[in-house]
């Protein structure tokens, strides 16, 4: 495996420089406490329904046709401890991205925080498979460079709907290509991406099924149910609220349900005390009516 460190952390160091500009310029002063009213509250601008619709159809019959069916397999044949160590990787490699979203928002202890979890899940977790810093007291924080800009005030702009990964908008679609530079999987080989990339919104799409499935069988225009539902999620991240998933509210996923009789309770990101999801769900598709 060929992995490109010293690009990874020259950009790495770019981006916590380029963090630390933004707080120091920034009118909202650096106390770990977001803008009195969420970026974009109320009425969601969405000027591309037209296509926006069509793409959501799309998503949705892929997801029905492929993405549901595989990640309903994953989720059946896989055991627990085994798609909590999927889940745990993915978390633990994302921390420049969490560690960089911090510093723009002059969160300084969370940061600390996040660099502790690094460190303890890489060496006592065995590179992130097992989450042994929850266990010690260091909970994880979602965050990305969509919410970093949404807490210095910056708007979502228009609701675009992005073929298979689903809801977003042009902050986030932004803040995603910037997450990009910050994954270390975005220096390793075509194929190491791709497969991880696959294996990740394969597992991010079985901790959604709860949500989906409620959405679907609740919303008169699913369309706007996810897009709703989206713009909550997003303002619950920017402003440290618990908010659910961005496909509605956070539901059990049945290995969670067996653990609770088999032993450890398979603590999802979207479910219980750790509610955090994913900037947007990787890979994943946006289902919709």
């Amino acid at each position: 495996m060929n992995i490109q460190i010293y690009p990874t952390f020259r950009l790495f160091f770019l981006s916590l420089l380029l963090g630390a500009t933004l707080v120091g310029c920034s009118t909202t002063q650096s106390t770990g406490v977001p803008p009195a009213e969420p970026s974009g509250a109320g009425v969601v601008s969405d000027p591309l329904e037209p296509v926006n619709r069509k793409i959501h159809s799309f998503n949705e019959s892929v997801d029905k046709a492929l993405i549901g069916p595989v990640s309903r397999g994953y989720n059946a044949v896989l055991p627990w401890w085994a798609k909590k160590g999927v889940q745990n990787f993915f978390r633990n490699i994302r921390f420049p991205i969490y560690f960089v979203s911090d510093v723009i928002q002059g969160k300084v202890t969370q940061a600390g925080e996040h660099t502790a979890r690094f460190v303890v899940n890489t060496t006592a977790g065995i590179v992130g498979l097992i989450d042994v810093a929850n266990e010690v007291g260091l909970p994880h924080h979602e965050e990305d460079l969509g919410t970093a800009l949404g807490y210095h005030g910056v708007g979502p702009g228009p609701y675009v709907v992005i073929p298979i990964l689903g809801p977003s908008n042009v902050r986030d679609i932004f803040g995603m290509l910037v997450d990009q530079f910050l994954n270390p999987l975005s220096y390793t080989e075509i194929e190491i991406q791709a497969g991880a990339r696959v294996l990740d919104g394969i597992d991010t799409r079985r901790r959604l099924e709860d949500a989906i499935d409620l959405g679907r069988e609740s919303s008169l225009d699913y369309y706007l149910y996810l897009q709703s539902s989206y713009q909550q999620y997003r303002e619950g991240l920017i402003h440290d609220k618990g908010a659910g998933t961005p496909f509605g509210p956070a539901e059990q996923t049945g290995d969670q349900a067996g653990n609770q009789t088999g032993g450890a309770l398979d603590a999802d990101p979207f479910v219980g005390e750790e509610s955090d999801s994913e900037m947007t769900p990787p890979a994943a598709s946006s289902p919709g009516k």
